[in-house]
């Protein structure tokens, strides 16, 4: 079965994201090696099940991070996908607000019951941003996504 490029980062994504708890260090290489190695997606992610950095990938076109941990970071064909771990959701307005201020429009907003949406655009790129509180430890847990606008 031959995925497509769209098909394959969300595969990536959600592979990573569902490895991150479940492996040692020792086999975060081997995990990030394979996906890469199936997908052409370059991903980095903290296989420890804590909190531990991970760099933004490369070419991320500078735009602001909310502030907190980066836990997964996904890259392919322009198009990056983070994971944060925050200690307030604060972090996300603020970056959202930075977005608008430099010229960015809300395409859309939702609040899905304790998990927040909201999608930006500029002629240049599109932003998702995602976040929710985790009820046990107060973390607010963020999916970043940014891509070309005409991608």
């Amino acid at each position: 079965m031959r995925l497509t490029r769209p098909a394959a980062v969300l595969a990536a994504a959600a592979l990573t994201l569902s490895l991150t708890g479940c492996f040692a260090n020792p086999l975060e290489s081997v995990v990030e090696g394979v996906i890469e190695d199936q997908t052409g997606v370059e991903v980095d992610v903290d296989g420890s099940g804590g909190a531990s950095s991970v760099s933004l990938p490369e070419g991320w076109p500078g735009l602001p991070v909310p502030a907190g941990t980066i836990t997964s970071a996904i890259a392919s064909d322009g198009t990056f996908v983070l994971t944060i771990l925050s200690e307030s959701p604060d972090s996300v307005e603020a970056v959202a607000e930075e977005l608008l201020a430099s010229g960015y429009t809300e395409v859309s907003r939702a609040d899905l019951g304790g998990l927040i949406t909201l999608a930006l655009s500029s002629p240049e790129w599109t932003v998702t941003l995602g976040w929710g509180i985790d009820p046990d430890t107060q973390e607010t847990s963020i999916t970043y996504g940014v891509s070309p606008a005409n991608g």
